[in-house]
């Protein structure tokens, strides 16, 4: 699975912002408001948030995230491994509760 399939999925919600969307990097800022989608979406994709809002990042997602600009405690990520290969799903809220940046990638 890439990042444009992932977000091929998502194609009915809509966007704030597409900044990249490509086989090997997907980054889209997305409404608060539809986060529940996202979610659900995104669960049914990649399985439950291995690091959810609210939690401290644990190492492995450090590692996972720092190729991308780190996870802090109110971020979220998601990471499912494939046959091929592994995918990451990274999402920060924004300060003004409106939005949020997705970012997608291989591990």
């Amino acid at each position: 699975m890439t990042p444009r399939e992932i977000l091929a999925q998502c194609r009915e919600l809509k966007l704030s912002e597409c900044r990249q969307v490509n086989d090997e990097y997907a980054e889209v800022v997305i409404f608060s408001q539809d986060w529940a989608q996202w979610q659900g979406i995104l669960e049914n994709l990649l399985g439950p948030a291995v690091k959810p809002a609210g939690r401290k990042p644990e190492a492995v997602h450090e590692a996972l995230a720092n190729p991308r600009g780190g996870v802090k405690k109110d971020q979220i990520l998601f990471n499912k491994k494939f046959e091929d290969r592994g995918i990451v799903a990274l999402l920060w809220p924004w300060q003004d509760q409106i939005k949020i940046t997705l970012k997608i990638f291989p591990e």
